[in-house]
């Protein structure tokens, strides 16, 4: 045999034992128990909600939870702005599945307002590569992903002012809607006092601005934070630097008023006073939901 023959033949077989030796390990190495990983990706989700941590819960979820996150962090609040207590009573892995898991919880948010918000499951979670993304859990007993509709229809054009809907979240406890606002013509806006009327025609009225109270609607403002210079604080109002053609995100709260978790069509009332002397616009914004 000559050398070179010999040479192939070494090779041949070392490929075959490596081969032989990688599918033998494979087999023998047991797969990594994940109920750990999904155990701490809800534990950090609840920490987050509890520090008002928009950038954590937004990349902790998916689908309608992510939407809804990631609209809060645009509109540039500032995190831990209002902090709960977290108190977790059961945490408990109940089915894991390929791609998905749920998990039985029973928790509780202590605000320093007062309220208390009881956080149950089940949690259902959803695997992302390596990750555990949280697709739902309940709020006081509602489906967190009901609560949350975005891709809505809707959008309005008045005097170089276009307002459009992105999307809105009906809670036990409040209303918040969602729409960003776009300027051809004006430096500044400062928005005005709001009302809503939902598809029966009942109406919530503007109490007055400031921070939450009993029946009282507050406006979170807002605007990408970062790139307009006004970073939005909890329950305040304030007047926006508008930069022309860059979108906005506007948040419109109402505390402790409540609508039906199956609404699907939402008129906004909205006001403007622009920075034009004693010049002031109104938009009338009627948002419908998906297929509506």
């Amino acid at each position: 045999m000559t050398p070179s023959k010999r040479r192939v033949l070494l090779s041949l077989a070392g490929i075959f034992l490596v081969g032989c030796t990688g599918v033998a390990v494979e087999q023998g190495t047991p797969k990594a128990d994940p109920r750990k990983a999904i155990e701490a990706a809800v534990r950090e989700y609840l920490v987050a909600v509890a520090h008002n941590d928009y950038a954590t819960r937004a990349r902790g979820t998916v689908g309608e939870l992510q939407e809804w996150n990631s609209w809060i962090e645009a509109a540039g609040y500032v995190r831990g702005v209002e902090k709960a207590e977290l108190e977790i009573n059961e945490l408990k892995v109940a089915r894991v599945a390929e791609s998905e898991a749920t998990v039985d919880l029973q928790a509780t948010l202590r605000f320093t307002t007062g309220r208390q918000v009881r956080l149950s499951g089940p949690v259902v979670l959803m695997r992302n590569f390596l990750d555990w993304r949280i697709v739902d859990y309940r709020r006081d007993g509602r489906s967190q992903r009901r609560a949350v509709v975005n891709r809505v229809q809707g959008e309005v054009a008045v005097d170089g002012l276009t307002v459009k809907a992105v999307g809105w979240v009906l809670q036990e406890h409040y209303v918040d809607v969602f729409v960003r606002v776009v300027t051809s013509k004006y430096g500044t806006l400062k928005p005005l006092q709001p009302s809503l009327r939902d598809g029966s025609g009942r109406i919530l009225r503007h109490g007055t601005v400031g921070p939450i109270t009993d029946g009282v609607m507050s406006v979170h403002i807002e605007g990408t934070g970062r790139a307009h210079r006004t970073p939005g604080t909890y329950g305040n109002q304030r007047v926006l630097e508008m930069d022309q053609g860059v979108a906005v995100m506007l948040d419109y709260y109402w505390a402790d008023r409540e609508l039906d978790v199956g609404t699907k069509e939402i008129d906004l009332l909205l006001g403007f006073q622009t920075s034009a002397p004693s010049k002031r616009l109104k938009v009338a914004l009627a948002i419908r939901a998906p297929g509506k």
